[in-house]
């Protein structure tokens, strides 16, 4: 736990550093990560919050699809944790409707790379809806990822096939728990034939190169799908020595379980498993899955006691609950199907309502967005400071003379990527018309303003000849004022503009 934490601490540095330089995908990367750690490590609730909301908003503000779906399967994982199921089921219902449509890769993104993207992005959505226990929807959304993922790359092949495990044993324990024990044997079948398919993967995958045995040694989840699958003594000293190394609430369940099946003597699964419980007494994660523990529990009890687990009356208190739970969890995947629809259908509408706001050459704001941004920021309660930025392109004119207007159309596309790219994510980027652009920086200070501005100058000067054609910046910053109109404020950040050009360009000017 104590290296957890110690790259967690890693990774929130690296995020300090990508909110001041990086692009859009960068950031929105990072933030993924720093909240897949603290799945792991369950810090302070009031870091998770902030961080979900700052992944929404720099997924959407730079049209990544693939982030807005980890976004919504993270906070479904969180929901789930803090017994949210209704925040969980918006979630995941918004994050399934996103993959109603194709995902099509951006321009000039390799297929490959591409579906490794999308791939990923379901493995997390997956995993959400495990945790909600609804296991078939979260089987069709690993079935989707498996399209993604090429027969050849061994190793992503290795992470699915692992993910897919987790979920047949998962599914097995649920089943079992709620009475229907062929189908759980089954599940566990399943579990065992991935077992071994990932262990025949994990040679050729990555995961190989930072170890020199076998995956059932390194991954718990592996040795465990053998395990339930045939119970012995030939699995103990694997099962124990994994535990010692488990972290992972779930994995510690999966591991406990399979151990105490494997061990002669039911009262020493009973201590294993009653130490488990009382080491997670005060934890919220995994609640489905303490629930088996308990069940576990009540059924060991039994043997040792010689008698019928259904005339003991923990096992009957579980087996209660479970059967309210199994009914409730069948009507919450219809719930989610039908949700999905809805949240597919307010996408659509939504699209339609941000084409009214798009400028449909460059994807940005056009002047009614615009105006409807500045009205909101004007408006904001407590009225924080919002800076205000009129951009002009320096050598644009030559370029539409002497290439053509085709080409002058993709120099404003780059510019407009790479400056929407450069700013902050929660900074409004907008055509004006022409070659000139508007940059709205809301709660930003002056020199915040003028620091990310410098960043998207210098971005597009530095883009390659071949797509910038040697066009720079000219920024004029000012503050917006609640005493002018926005027209105002505008003109008096173009006149600041002229200033920067008439320095020279490339470079931002302030007033």
């Amino acid at each position: 736990m104590t290296e957890r934490w110690a790259i967690l601490t890693e990774v929130d540095e690296l995020l300090a550093e990508a909110r001041r330089i990086a692009s859009g995908e960068v950031l929105a990367a990072t933030l993924r990560r720093a909240l897949l750690l603290r799945l792991l490590t369950d810090p302070r609730d009031d870091l998770i919050d902030p961080l979900l909301d700052e992944l929404d908003a720099t997924a959407r503000a730079h049209d990544l699809l693939l982030y807005e779906i980890h976004h919504y399967a993270l906070r479904g994982r969180f929901a789930v944790r803090k017994a949210l199921q209704s925040d969980a089921l918006v979630a995941v219902a918004r994050g399934l409707a996103i993959l109603a449509d194709p995902l099509d890769p951006p321009e000039g993104t390799p297929g490959a790379a591409w579906g490794k993207k999308v791939a990923c992005a379901l493995l997390t959505l997956s995993g959400a809806l495990s945790c909600l226990g609804t296991y078939e929807l979260a089987e069709e959304t690993l079935e989707h990822a498996g399209h993604h993922v090429p027969d050849e790359d061994a190793h992503q092949r290795t992470v699915l096939t692992v993910n897919r495990l987790c979920l047949m044993v998962d599914w097995g324990l649920r089943l079992e728990r709620a009475g229907f024990a062929e189908q759980a044997a089954e599940r566990f079948a399943a579990a065992e034939r991935l077992a071994h398919e990932a262990e025949a993967l994990w040679s050729r995958s990555l995961f190989a190169e930072r170890s020199s045995g076998k995956a059932a040694d390194e991954v718990g989840a592996i040795a465990v799908g053998l395990a339930l699958a045939a119970p012995g003594a030939s699995h103990v000293d694997r099962l124990l020595r994994l535990r010692e190394s488990m972290h992972d609430t779930s994995d510690l369940i999966h591991v406990t379980i399979a151990l105490a099946r494997c061990l002669d003597d039911p009262s020493t699964g009973i201590a294993l498993i009653s130490d488990l419980q009382r080491e997670l007494k005060d934890g919220t994660e995994a609640r489905l899955l303490r629930l088996t523990l308990s069940w576990e529990h009540a059924r060991l009890f039994a043997v040792r006691e010689g008698v019928d687990p259904s005339d003991s009356p923990a096992y009957q208190h579980v087996a209660a609950m479970e059967e309210y739970l199994w009914g409730a969890r069948l009507a919450l995947i219809g719930t989610i199907r039908a949700r999905v629809e809805h949240e597919r259908l307010a996408r659509v509408h939504g699209a339609v309502t941000r084409q009214a706001l798009q400028d449909p050459l460059t994807g940005l704001a056009n002047r009614r967005g615009l105006a409807e941004w500045m009205r909101a920021a004007a408006g904001a309660p407590g009225r924080p400071q919002t800076m205000v930025a009129v951009l002009d392109l320096d050598g644009f004119k030559p370029v539409n003379d002497r290439y053509s207007h085709l080409v002058g159309d993709q120099v404003l596309r780059a510019v407009a990527e790479t400056v929407r790219g450069a700013v902050r994510a929660d900074d409004l980027v907008a055509r004006y018309g022409g070659d000139e652009f508007v940059v709205v920086l809301p709660g930003a200070n002056t020199e915040q303003a003028r620091v990310a501005l410098e960043r998207a100058v210098h971005a597009v000067a530095a883009l390659p000849r071949q797509v910038g054609h040697g066009v720079t910046l000219s920024a004029g910053l000012t503050d917006l004022r609640g005493e002018e109109t926005a027209e105002e404020t505008l003109r008096r950040a173009d006149a600041t503009m002229y200033v920067a050009k008439h320095r020279g360009g490339n470079r931002v000017a302030v007033t």
